[in-house]
């Protein structure tokens, strides 16, 4: 933290959110894209993931617009993906 550490925060009555892993989206969908755009929580069985294409172009190193690929033959594209994930909440 560039003006303090955990520590600050925790003395300050703040307690930074737990995180755990739900889905690996490489693995689950081979997930080709650089990021994604939003999560969609649709119940406590599946989470929907959107890609975020960039409006399927990129900058190159000297400036110039390209379309974005994520391969050779695979323009980068919006896609949805529906995906299984224990989301349920327990308390």
């Amino acid at each position: 933290m560039a003006d303090g550490d955990w520590s600050t925060l925790t003395s300050n009555g703040i307690v930074p959110v737990e995180k755990s892993l739900v889905v690996d989206m490489v693995t689950e969908v081979n997930y080709a894209h650089d990021k994604m755009e939003g999560l969609w929580v649709i119940n406590d069985k599946y989470l929907g993931v959107l890609n975020d294409d960039d409006f399927a172009t990129w900058s190159t190193d000297a400036g110039d617009l390209e379309q974005k690929m994520l391969d050779s033959n695979t323009i980068d594209g919006n896609h949805l993906y529906i995906v299984p994930a224990d989301l349920s909440v327990s308390q």
